[in-house]
């Protein structure tokens, strides 16, 4: 009897402990310009699937490179960009977080117009966002 279970254990531990860990992903990455230019401003770039509950981010390089920090699951993702605060001698206030060089909807996963398909293996995505026009 003690073999039977024994051979039984030894069945669940091998099913369960092989073949795949989890769905299929895809590496993502990219360039971010703004204007046709690289950021000025330190900037972190979001990829988003509210109905399969997944995302990533990552920050962009000063030559507006990224590469997100983990494998997605193959789905189509609203990409979106936030400015990374940068710590200063005085209090943080909601406007000096706000990324002002791009237009409002690029900035929240509501509104923005960037959208990506995930495809298995990797994937380059170069997001090109308008500046804002500076006001005279």
């Amino acid at each position: 009897m003690s073999r039977v279970i024994a051979v039984l254990l030894l069945g669940v531990v091998i099913a369960t402990g092989c073949g795949e860990s989890g769905p299929p992903v895809g590496t993502v990455a990219g360039k971010v310009t703004i204007g046709g230019a690289e950021p000025k401003d330190a900037v972190r770039i979001s990829f988003v699937n509210n109905s399969i509950g997944q995302g990533a981010g990552a920050n962009v390089q000063p030559d507006g490179s990224y590469s997100l920090e983990q494998g997605l699951p193959l789905a189509e993702y609203t990409v979106f960009l936030t400015k990374i605060p940068v710590a200063s001698d005085g209090p943080a206030t909601t406007a000096s977080e706000v990324l002002t060089s791009v237009p409002k909807e690029y900035r929240t996963e509501e509104k923005s117009p960037l959208k990506f398909e995930v495809k298995g293996g990797a994937n380059q995505f170069d997001v090109e966002a308008p500046a804002v026009a500076s006001k005279k």
